[in-house]
C-alpha cells in the first residue's frame, strides 16, 4: 500500500516538474521571438470603423486612437489616418493628394511616418497628403468612398490608390461586416471556437505566430488563393475592375488625377516563382491601359531597389509592407508625382 501512494507521489511530481518543464520552454521562446524576430501581433482594435459612413461603404471611425497589428494609429475628423507630431508647411487651401488603398496603403504595424503616406508627407511638405486608406477595402468601396471624400474637399487634385490584387474580392470587407454582426447578440454565437482560440493567440502570442509561420506558408497560401480570382477568366477581372474605370471616368471631368500602383504578394517576389504568378498584374495593367487609366506595376523597382526581397513585407505576411516596403512603394509613386522628392 506505501508502495502505491509512493508511487502516484512520483508521477504527480513527475507531471509538475514536466509541464514547468514545458511552461519554461514556452515562456523562453515567447521571450526570444518578442525581443529578436520582427514578428507583429496580428490585432486591430474594435471601433476601428464607422459603418455606412459612404453609402454602403464603412470607413474609418473620426478622431479616435486604436491599434492596428500592434502600434497606434491615430485619425482626425474625417477618418483619414494623421501623424499627429507632423507638422506641415502646406497652405490651407494648398493642392492635396488623397492616399486610397486597403490596409496595405492604410500601414498596419507601422507608426504613422513610416506608412506610404507619411514618407509621402515628408516628400512634399508643400501638399496636404490625406490617406483615406482603410483595412479591407475593396474596389466597390474605393468609388463610394473617393467620390464621397473629393465632393467634400475640393482641394484634393490628386487620388494616387495603392491596390493590392485581392482588391477584386470584397471578402475582405465582407468579413468585417461580419465581425460588425457578430458583436451584437444575435451573431454572438456564429463565432467559432477554432476562429476564437487563432484571434486570440495571434494578438498575444508572437511565439505561436513564429511556430505557425514555420509550419504553414501561410504566404503562398494567401496567394494561390487570391489567384485563383484571376484564373475565372479576364471578364470576371474586368467586371471587378470597373469601379475604378467608373471612378476615373468621374474624377478627370473635375481635374483630378487617378494613379494606381499595384502592389505585389511576397510570393511573387520569390526567385522560383513560375510565370503564371505574374498574371494578376498582367490582367489588371492591360485593362486599365486600355482604358486610359494611369498605373504602375512596382514590381520592378522592388527588386532593383532591394537586395532580399522579404524586408519588402511584415514578417511572415503575404501582403503587408515593412518599413522598407513602404519606403520603397512611396518612392515609387513619388517618382510619378510632380513635386514629389523621393526620401
Amino acid at each position: 500500500m506505501q508502495k502505491t501512494k509512493n508511487g502516484w507521489k512520483q508521477k504527480l511530481l513527475m507531471l509538475t516538474v514536466s509541464c514547468f518543464f514545458v511552461a519554461a520552454l514556452l515562456g523562453i521562446g515567447e521571450a526570444y521571438c518578442r525581443l529578436f524576430t520582427r514578428i507583429n501581433f496580428l490585432d486591430n482594435s474594435r471601433g476601428l470603423f464607422q459603418y455606412g459612413r459612404f453609402g454602403n461603404t464603412y470607413g474609418n471611425t473620426p478622431n479616435s486612437e486604436g491599434i492596428s497589428f500592434g502600434e497606434t494609429f491615430y485619425t482626425d475628423a474625417d477618418g483619414f489616418r494623421i501623424d499627429p507630431e507632423f507638422r506641415s508647411n502646406a497652405a490651407a487651401d494648398a493642392p492635396a493628394i488623397l492616399i486610397m488603398g486597403d490596409s496595405v496603403a492604410f500601414g498596419p504595424a507601422l507608426k504613422d511616418d513610416k506608412t506610404i503616406a507619411g514618407n509621402l508627407r515628408r516628400s512634399m511638405p508643400d501638399k496636404r497628403i490625406l490617406n483615406g486608406a482603410a483595412i479591407g477595402y475593396d474596389t466597390f468601396d474605393y468609388k463610394n468612398a473617393v467620390t464621397a471624400i473629393v465632393e467634400k474637399h475640393l482641394e484634393i487634385k490628386t487620388v494616387v490608390l495603392f491596390f493590392c490584387l485581392n482588391d477584386v474580392s470584397d471578402a475582405s470587407a465582407q468579413l468585417i461586416r461580419s465581425k460588425k454582426l457578430q458583436q451584437s447578440d444575435a451573431g454572438a454565437a456564429s463565432t467559432s471556437i477554432p476562429r476564437m482560440v487563432n484571434d486570440y493567440l495571434r494578438s498575444r502570442s508572437k511565439l505561436y505566430l513564429w511556430l505557425k509561420n514555420v509550419l504553414v506558408d501561410t504566404q503562398i497560401n494567401y496567394f494561390r488563393n487570391d489567384l485563383a480570382y484571376y484564373e475565372r477568366g479576364d471578364e470576371n477581372v474586368s467586371q471587378a475592375l470597373q469601379p475604378i474605370l467608373d471612378l476615373d471616368r468621374l474624377l478627370k471631368p473635375k481635374g483630378i488625377e487617378l494613379k494606381v500602383f499595384i502592389s505585389p504578394y511576397e510570393a511573387q517576389l520569390r526567385r522560383e516563382s513560375p510565370p503564371e504568378f505574374f498574371e494578376p498584374q498582367r490582367k489588371i495593367t492591360t485593362f486599365l491601359s486600355e482604358n486610359n487609366v494611369e498605373n504602375y506595376d512596382v514590381i520592378t523597382a522592388i527588386n532593383t531597389r532591394l537586395p532580399d526581397t522579404k524586408l519588402f513585407f511584415l514578417y511572415g505576411d503575404p501582403m503587408h509592407l515593412s518599413v522598407d516596403g513602404a519606403k520603397v512603394l512611396a518612392n515609387s509613386a513619388c517618382s510619378k508625382i510632380s513635386g514629389c522628392e523621393p526620401q
